[in-house]
């Protein structure tokens, strides 16, 4: 086996620098492009905020399959690394067993 002469150490930063992208970028393209311009729905009604590539969604969706489909969206943006689902899934209390439906995207 030749040697190369090379030695040296992979680090955490080197594996995941391939990832970094600012969260502002991040940010933009997961309320204006996916929530917004994909989904339809209104950005202002989720809370998203992000940590170096973690996504933390909140608000409320209509139904599971729903808020399935939107986390394996948001986990497929360009230098998210982890989501973390704080989704609350269903109608919001005060509209269960009315007949009213609410907004999809609406939130407490």
């Amino acid at each position: 086996m030749a040697r190369t002469g090379r030695i040296g150490i992979v680090s955490r930063t080197d594996v995941l620098g391939v990832y970094e992208r600012p969260d502002a970028d991040i940010f933009d393209e997961v309320t204006k492009e996916v929530v917004a311009d994909e989904w339809g729905l209104d950005p202002a009604e989720f809370g998203v905020t992000l940590t170096p590539g973690v996504v933390t969604i909140s608000g409320q969706m209509p139904r599971p399959d729903a808020a399935l489909e939107l986390l394996a969206r948001i986990r497929h943006t360009e230098g998210v690394v982890a989501i973390r689902n704080r989704l609350a899934v269903g109608e919001p209390d005060g509209l269960a067993g009315t007949g009213r439906r609410a907004a999809p995207g609406w939130r407490p």
